[in-house]
């Protein structure tokens, strides 16, 4: 999972966790995938920063090119049980 600035989506993309308004409402889901055209409707909606999909299990701050740790709770066998 990294963190992403809005502005640098380029379409695409998958969404790792949820987006609620200021009132909790679901905007868009964890899963979701995002497309360029999205962007300037979470700015105007004061969504800055959204957490995509990515290969591995670190986060990766894109905003200040840092790298943590990150465990999602997902246990991957549990996950790929699922499918």
């Amino acid at each position: 999972m990294r963190l992403e600035l809005v502005k640098n989506i380029k379409g695409n993309e998958i969404l790792s966790k949820s987006i609620y308004n200021q009132l909790g409402a679901l905007v868009l889901p964890k899963g979701q995938r995002l497309e360029a055209k999205m962007k300037n409707r979470l700015i105007e909606n004061g969504v800055f920063f959204v957490y995509l999909k990515d290969e591995n299990n670190k986060l990766v701050n894109k905003v200040n090119d840092s790298f943590e740790e990150y465990d999602d709770g997902i246990d991957p066998v549990e996950e790929k049980l699922k499918n």
